[in-house]
């Protein structure tokens, strides 16, 4: 069972594979189980993940046997302070994966 805080956040993962031969479905996977209340992505390496993880630590350890040792990931909680360019179907998806509307 991942998380089980009851406690339902928001993560943004972004990351950079640099091993030749890269992994991304790997890390992809990793990312997709763990987005168990929702995920989104805009960009081949970044993701907007809704999940029952307590906290940024827990996320990366879910993700860490996906990575090589070389390749770089951060992963920071999204709150509903958040400001960008996008367009408007892009920021609906955000809203409602953010607060459900």
């Amino acid at each position: 069972m991942i998380g089980g805080s009851g406690l339902i956040k928001c993560y943004f993962i972004t990351y950079d594979l640099n091993q030749p031969g890269q992994d991304y479905d790997a890390v992809q996977n990793a990312i997709f189980r763990i987005s168990n209340y929702g995920c989104i992505s805009f960009w081949r390496s970044s993701y907007l993940i809704k999940t029952s993880l307590l906290n940024a630590s827990e996320v990366m350890n879910e993700i860490r046997p996906a990575l090589d040792e070389n390749d770089k990931v951060i992963v920071f909680e999204f709150t509903v302070d958040w400001n960008g360019h996008l367009d408007d179907e892009q920021t609906a998806l955000i809203h409602k994966l953010l607060i459900g509307v």
